[in-house]
C-alpha cells in the first residue's frame, strides 16, 4: 500500500507537519475561517498491475482539490484504491 498525504491550511498546501501547524496557529490567531484539511490518498501496490505511484499520479491529474476545499468545509479526506 502506498499512501501520500499533505495538508491544506489557510489556502496553502504543504507536506510539512510543522508548517501546517504554524499556518493553523496563524489562521486561528487572525481568526481566518478558510479551514484546514489533511488529504490522504492511497493505492495498493500489486506486482501484476500498474504501480501504485502511477495510479496516484493519474488520480491527482484528474481531480481538482481547489474546487473541493472551500471555506465552508472544515476537513476533507480523499481516498483512492
Amino acid at each position: 500500500m502506498v499512501v501520500w498525504s499533505w495538508y491544506w491550511v489557510d489556502g496553502k498546501y504543504t507536506g510539512s507537519d510543522v508548517l501546517a501547524k504554524t499556518l493553523l496557529v496563524k489562521a486561528r490567531f487572525l481568526r481566518d475561517r478558510r479551514g484546514a484539511a489533511i488529504i490522504a490518498i492511497g493505492a495498493e501496490d500489486r506486482p501484476d498491475q500498474v504501480a501504485a505511484v502511477e495510479i496516484l499520479r493519474q488520480f491527482l491529474d484528474h481531480i481538482s482539490l481547489r474546487e473541493s476545499l472551500t471555506p465552508v468545509q472544515a476537513s476533507i479526506c480523499v481516498v483512492a484504491s
